[in-house]
């Protein structure tokens, strides 16, 4: 992730920082990356599409705070979508965001994200709610 951390350093994001090895980019407060810049700087630097999805810090704290388990000792993951739904049976959205729940730690889901993707008929990425409340205790607090 150093690499990626670097490419968006290069491209003027002073103070960029990875989160785990899923290409999470924070940058700081005062910047506005948009979509197009973020996929741009990617290809430029690895020689490969990347679709990237933007948040901004609220944003990011409202997907925390809307998390429709929270409290409890369960796995749940939200997909981020290019733009808001109305949902299918099983999955709730809120906003530009999806969570499902996971019913046990460790077992691999069988709702793969191509298949949100092929429901909502729209790109999506997913990453766990341990992974976004990290990222907005560790850099946004």
């Amino acid at each position: 992730m150093v690499d990626l951390r670097q490419a968006f350093e290069d491209a003027g994001y002073h103070g960029a920082a990875t989160h785990i090895a899923t290409g999470n980019v924070i940058v700081d407060r005062g910047q506005a990356p948009t979509r197009e810049h973020v996929e741009g700087v990617i290809e430029d630097r690895f020689g490969f599409r990347s679709e990237a999805f933007i948040r901004s810090e609220l944003d990011l704290r409202s997907i925390v705070e809307r998390d429709p388990w929270r409290g409890g000792d369960r796995l749940v993951e939200v997909s981020l979508l290019e733009a808001g739904v109305s949902p299918p049976e099983g999955l709730v959205v809120s906003g530009a965001e999806v969570f499902f729940l996971r019913e046990g730690k460790g077992i691999p889901t069988v709702h793969k994200e191509s298949t949100t993707e092929r429901l909502l008929g729209m790109r999506t990425t997913r990453r766990g709610m341990a992974t976004m409340s990290q990222i907005v205790e560790r850099y946004l607090d």
